[in-house]
């Protein structure tokens, strides 16, 4: 690639997939304690891993309608 450090190229694929997976699991769990609409933030933290480096994040969200 370009000489840049990655998890990836420091880990391995499978490492670096399951700090990813760790790391999520985390922050889902952190995003549980917050009162409020953390909506946007849990779909955005399960998201997050599947991005790619050479690809633009492009997040379809359609907040749920106050009931």
């Amino acid at each position: 690639i370009s000489g840049k450090s990655t998890y990836v190229s420091l880990l391995g694929l499978e490492k670096a997939k399951e700090l990813a997976a760790e790391y999520t699991q985390k922050a889902l769990s952190a995003l549980s304690e917050i009162d409020g609409d953390t909506t946007f933030l849990e779909y955005f933290s399960q998201t997050l891993p599947e991005f790619r480096s050479k690809r633009r994040i492009r997040i379809s969200y359609t907040p749920a309608k106050p009931s």
